[in-house]
């Protein structure tokens, strides 16, 4: 188990599932063990069972998660982390109504937990819904949780320690964006509404989803007007907390000197906190500062270890960027069959640029079998999304009948200064990610999006 959590902290999901295996394995007991035999066997294997839940979540393997946690309640049926693991996995395939239970009873032991609040916030359509029930539940979770010691439910020491304070309607005349049928932020009418009430959460509950939302509606002008030194107290307040697209934000905000005096290395500094945290996104921007030298000292081989944190977390700008890495034998050895592999992992997720390299391997036999058929089909993915290539780039000549471009050689890394143009990305507090869907799965987009 230790093995697997050492993984776990080091990214490497795969290899903590196998660590997990394996103790669950040495966790088991025959039927002439000694009912004590059983007992601590029974603590070991929910033990293993909770990490290993924490493990699928991060991977998106929910049902996995909630088969562990619905193992864990079997034996202990009071047990808060498979309660609030299941709820998490629940909300996350959709089951509101389901996951909203057992948040709730977990809630009711951890009124103080922020993180718990959060996660039970997003099981309803709106606000005043979720006021009502936990004004209700309040009086019995206080009670509650003075026989219990501060939670877990992955929330920092400094956000688990805050009191919940009695919770607040939401402003006169307030609609959910579901009742009024749109969510566009230059069609919203509840705009100000939002940016009022995401200021009382931010300053009364210090709540960081609220203090990340308020620092990007201050970003982008969305009800207030735009002020990039507000969005970048608000940010700060976030990260401070351990709001990881916080974090996130405002490295981008340092490196660029947005809203704040410019400072690579300390950007680069809250850059790396995200990425440690697993955010794909952090990943391959930290490595393309690590690559080009960016708050950090240039080290290749580092830049190219990061890339495929975020590869692996189907981040397609970082396939496409470790797959150049391979290509180039920079910071690896080169590997035209590992170049192609990941330019076809990201062109399968919609990357133009990795769809137009991968027909240029294709075309040429580059790391696979020459093929001009499945040369000329990639080459047509990536024409049909707007992709035009550089004629002039001698390692990948263009196909016939492709006019002369001006673009960036197409083996080429991606520059950080295009991976630090990105945008701010929200949180809905509603439980509806304000990231465009589509634009992210189509790679960079999603990064521009707010």
């Amino acid at each position: 188990r230790e093995a697997g959590n050492n993984a776990f902290n080091s990214c490497h999901m795969e290899l903590a599932m196998r660590k997990y295996a394996k103790a669950m394995a040495y966790a088991s007991l025959d039927e002439s063990a000694s009912e004590e035999m059983v007992k601590l066997a029974q603590e070991e294997q929910c033990h293993v069972l909770l990490n290993r839940a924490l493990v699928t979540l991060r991977l998106k393997l929910y049902q996995d998660a909630a088969d562990s946690c619905t193992q864990v309640l079997a034996m202990q049926p009071g047990s808060c982390k498979a309660l609030y693991r299941l709820g998490v996995s629940l909300r996350k395939m959709g089951k509101q109504s389901e996951a909203k239970g057992h948040l709730q009873a977990v809630f009711v032991q951890r009124p103080e937990d922020l993180s718990v609040r959060k996660e039970l916030s997003m099981c309803y359509d709106s606000f005043q819904e979720y006021f009502d029930d936990i004004s209700s539940i309040l009086p019995q979770a206080t009670n509650e949780s003075a026989s219990h010691s501060p939670s877990e439910a992955g929330a920092s020491a400094s956000s688990s320690e805050q009191a919940a304070p009695t919770p607040r309607k939401t402003p006169a005349g307030w609609k959910s964006a579901l009742e009024l049928g749109h969510t566009g932020a230059s069609d919203n009418k509840n705009n100000t509404a939002a940016a009022s009430l995401l200021l009382k959460l931010a300053q009364e509950e210090k709540l960081p989803d609220a203090q990340f939302n308020l620092a990007c509606y201050y970003a982008q002008g969305i009800g207030v007007a735009v002020d990039h030194d507000q969005a970048m107290i608000w940010y700060r307040k976030a990260a401070v907390q351990g709001h990881i697209k916080a974090q996130v934000n405002m490295a981008l905000a340092l490196v660029q000197g947005v809203g704040c005096r410019r400072n690579e290395t300390e950007g680069a500094e809250w850059m790396l906190r995200a990425a440690t945290r697993g955010d794909a996104r952090a990943q391959r921007t930290f490595g393309a500062m690590c690559a080009q030298g960016r708050g950090v000292d240039k080290d290749e081989r580092e830049a190219a270890r990061w890339y495929a944190k975020a590869a692996r977390q189907n981040d397609t700008r970082a396939q496409f960027n470790l797959g150049a890495c391979y290509q180039e034998g920079t910071g690896v050895t080169a590997d035209p069959r590992k170049a192609a592999k990941w330019y076809w992992r990201a062109a399968t997720l919609g990357d133009a640029q990795a769809m137009y390299n991968l027909g240029c391997c294709y075309c040429e036999g580059i790391g696979v079998q020459q093929d001009d058929s499945k040369a000329a089909r990639w080459f047509s993915e990536a024409a049909a999304r707007g992709f035009a290539p550089n004629v002039q780039d001698p390692k990948f000549p263009s196909p016939p009948r492709i006019s002369a471009g001006e673009e960036e050689s197409t083996h080429q890394v991606q520059d950080v200064d295009e991976m630090l143009g990105a945008g701010h990305e929200m949180n809905a507090l509603d439980g509806q990610d304000a990231t465009n869907r589509a634009a992210e799965e189509w790679g960079e987009e999603a990064d521009h999006h707010t």
